[in-house]
């Protein structure tokens, strides 16, 4: 009862009322890892950023062959900035479960943040391979190929993500500004009157 009050709580972003909920819930039984989950992040959306960190590192020691304390230590060196502390957790977490494909897009993005492109690129593809309607990675893989000025890989993508989200004028944009870089300007221009008619 102690932990569904909490959570209940920590949903209704009510994160101050929610924190001694969860203390108590953790008190009786330390093994609730959403209790663990819920308070940390209440910790954190309270401006109780050392506490945060510090109850992370306690679910993980406590927790050493479970995912899920890795994973949010990884969340919170995204937050702070910190690429290698998020590298390491997200790698742990990966490590103990491989199979969680959410965790393996943040695990690329974060790659990309210090500058491991190929790495990232490969598992960009191979998500994208085990589920070929993920818009969001397919964008996340063009804008890499983008800046590798990979144009004719990056403008295959884009044309990928209108077939699945094809009234998406911001998404014509992007594949105009592509195809100008490639020099198809009738191409470019198409889009741009398409992205128009939809927003004028």
């Amino acid at each position: 009862a102690l932990l569904y009050k909490g959570l209940m709580l920590f949903q209704d972003e009510d994160y101050l009322s929610a924190i001694p909920y969860l203390e108590e819930a953790l008190r009786q039984d330390p093994t609730l890892m959403g209790g663990w989950e819920a308070l940390g992040w209440a910790y954190w959306r309270t401006d109780q950023k050392e506490k945060a960190v510090r109850h992370f590192e306690a679910f993980r020691r406590l927790m050493p062959n479970q995912a899920l304390p890795y994973s949010m230590m990884a969340q919170y060196g995204i937050l702070i900035q910190d690429w290698e502390m998020a590298d390491a957790n997200f790698r742990k977490a990966l490590e103990i479960n491989p199979d969680q494909y959410d965790m393996r897009n943040w695990y690329a993005q974060n790659m990309m943040r210090m500058g491991r492109d190929l790495e990232a690129e490969q598992l960009l593809k191979q998500l994208i391979q085990e589920d070929p309607y993920r818009v969001d990675i397919m964008i996340t893989l063009s804008q890499l190929l983008y800046y590798q000025q990979r144009y004719e890989d990056a403008a295959e993508l884009w044309t990928r993500v209108l077939k699945e989200i094809p009234d998406n004028a911001n998404f014509m944009i992007e594949l105009a500004r592509i195809q100008m870089v490639l020099g198809n300007l009738e191409e470019a221009d198409q889009l741009c009157v398409a992205a128009l008619e939809r927003e004028p």
